[in-house]
């Protein structure tokens, strides 16, 4: 009897702790909204690491692959304010897009931005992650930005 409580107690715990953390899980919605959100404030902190955690690997900016240390350059040096004002996703399985107009306003390397740019279309997909160093979960990241008028670096 012992044994048994010295085993299933513990076991049943995890276990417990384990379906509690994946059941409360925030929706998609609210996972997208919130690596969004957090990408748009480390960027304008100047931080690249949150918003390089937010790209996915495979991420285009206008159809083009661009090099993830120039981005990491253009956060921490032009600390761009970012606003998407409709953040709200279309979510279809692990795929989902944010129709927004996007402000925008940075100063970098003589260029200079201040304007609202419309119909950007933001596009993200679950990506496998772990938790906690040892838990299988997954993330919502960035996979693209396209639209009419985007900043371009030359």
């Amino acid at each position: 009897m012992k044994k048994w409580l010295a085993i299933g107690v513990p076991s049943l715990s995890l276990l417990a702790l384990l379906g509690a953390y994946y059941l409360n899980r925030p929706s998609d919605e609210t996972q997208i909204q919130q690596t969004l959100k957090e990408a748009v404030l480390a960027s304008k902190e100047g931080k690249p690491n949150p918003v390089m955690e937010a790209i996915s690997s495979g991420f285009k900016y206008d159809g083009e692959s661009p090099d993830r240390r120039e981005i990491a350059r253009v956060v921490k040096e032009a600390k761009p304010e970012i606003v998407v004002l409709s953040p709200v996703p279309t979510i279809s399985g692990n795929d989902a897009k944010v129709h927004s107009d996007v402000a925008v306003k940075f100063e970098f390397m003589g260029m200079t931005m201040d304007q609202t740019v419309k119909d950007v279309e933001i596009t993200f997909a679950r990506e496998a992650a772990v938790d906690f160093g040892v838990l299988p979960s997954s993330r919502w990241r960035i996979t693209g930005v396209t639209g009419p008028g985007l900043p371009k670096g030359e």
